[in-house]
């Protein structure tokens, strides 16, 4: 988030400037194709934990008893969670709402939201799944927590034009949304008059708002997204604040190239449509932050903040110390804490780092070249091209190289000539070890 992201340190510093330095993403370098990062040896390894995962779950039930049905629909308390079901989930199993070990659930499939559905149409709407991470949202019993993952857009369905995806004003309660597209239909219609009456989403409910477009006839009672879609975080945080929810959004914040990289899994492969995906969602987390962050425009003097920022590399480094202040922020409290894996680690090679060092050094001698050019390589060993037999720099005789002798003995360069014991110094030394020059 650049700036905005900068100035919130400035603030809590206390310092007063607007200076913003140029942010280059240093860590490009390190990182490639998780799939060319993976050598044999490593994918037998992801198989296996992979097959221990599927036998560490849970049997899946002959009779599927489904939770008791809440007395509301929305949540008193709701966390979104944007980009990261690690995070999503590791939240949802602190606040009760999600098992560690993972779920069997009954879903009803609307096309764009799930797995299971081809071209729009979805052969069996309802379906038992297996979840071993939250994929829509995850609710507690007890003190009425809901988790809700939303990604930055959200759908299945590619575009190979140039049309960005539309913008929607909310991501409504789960019970209360569906696919705008021919193959949806009408769920049980008690729930659709839970939906118009509690939550206020019907064709009639001005001057309330429906989050999406609001469904009509036979749909009134939900509110209909198109098969992909960006939502407008800040008024997604109004919406639910209309209503009486309290909620806060989580942004958790990863390496900008992995995020590329990640995103391009999910991106239908195409590097131009993930690059306007990923402008278009940091610009929305940027308006959400600079209005509701710690220092939020839109914040009253006593208000929470309703969007919290998370590193995902500080996560993984500082682990349960600064996932339990996370919890502290939320209101948690909990001391779960779960398996911490590097999700960056098959993006990031270490062939990348020798190559890295060797071009800082010939940065530097590049650069030390064109603040001096008239110590460049050829004016400063000019004997070396006679004694090749080649012409020197300057097009001049053997004399020309005397004249160049004698200016560096009088600049101070004289050859200093090894250490007992001590071989010939190689070009790529480091930098504490530099050769120091003759002190006239």
């Amino acid at each position: 988030m650049q700036e905005v992201y900068l100035y919130e340190l400035y603030h809590q510093l206390g310092i007063k400037s607007t200076y913003v330095p140029s942010f280059e993403d240093g860590n490009e370098k390190y990182v490639v194709d998780a799939a060319t990062n993976l050598d044999k040896l490593e994918l037998e390894q992801k198989q296996q934990e992979q097959k221990v995962e599927l036998d560490s779950r849970p049997l899946k039930p002959q009779t599927y008893h489904p939770p008791p049905p809440k007395e509301s629909l929305l949540p008193k308390k709701l966390i979104t969670v944007v980009g990261s079901s690690f995070l999503s989930t590791t939240l949802a199993v602190a606040t009760g709402a999600f098992p560690s070990e993972g779920r069997w659930i009954e879903r009803v499939l609307s096309s764009s939201f799930d797995a299971g559905s081809v071209d729009g149409h979805v052969k069996n709407p309802h379906e038992l799944v297996f979840e071993d991470s939250v994929r829509r949202t995850a609710s507690s019993l007890i003190d009425d927590w809901e988790i809700q993952q939303l990604s930055l857009p959200l759908g299945w369905k590619c575009n190979e034009t140039d049309h960005t995806p539309d913008l929607v004003e909310a991501l409504v309660p789960e019970k209360c949304y569906r696919v705008d597209s021919p193959s949806t239909t009408p769920d049980d219609p008690k729930i659709l008059e839970q939906c118009r009456n509690e939550i206020h989403i019907a064709e009639d409910s001005t001057p309330w708002t429906c989050g999406a477009m609001c469904g009509r006839d036979q749909y009134n009672g939900y509110a209909l997204y198109p098969e992909r879609f960006f939502v407008n975080i800040t008024s997604h945080i109004e919406w639910y604040l209309s209503r009486g929810v309290d909620i806060t959004v989580v942004l958790p914040m990863r390496d900008h190239s992995i995020s590329m990289k990640e995103k391009l899994k999910d991106d239908c492969l195409m590097d131009a449509r993930a690059e306007k995906d990923n402008e278009m969602a940091l610009a929305i987390k940027k308006e959400a932050y600079k209005k509701y962050g710690k220092h939020g425009s839109l914040l009253k003097s006593g208000d929470k903040e309703r969007v919290i920022a998370v590193s995902y590399e500080g996560l993984l480094g500082l682990k349960e110390v600064y996932l339990f202040d996370l919890y502290h922020q939320l209101g948690i409290n909990s001391t779960y804490s779960p398996a911490f894996i590097d999700d960056n680690a098959k993006y990031v090679t270490s062939q990348s780092q020798s190559n890295f060092w060797k071009q800082r050094f010939m940065g530097h001698r590049r650069g030390h070249e064109k603040k001096h050019p008239e110590r460049g390589h050829e004016e400063r060993h000019p004997e070396r091209g006679m004694e090749k037999g080649l012409p020197s720099s300057d097009g001049q005789n053997s004399q020309s190289s005397e004249n160049s002798r004698k200016q560096r003995h009088q600049r101070g360069h004289k050859k200093r000539a090894p250490k007992e014991g001590q071989g010939k110094r190689s070009r790529f030394f480091r930098w504490s070890e530099r050769p120091e020059q003759s002190e006239q």
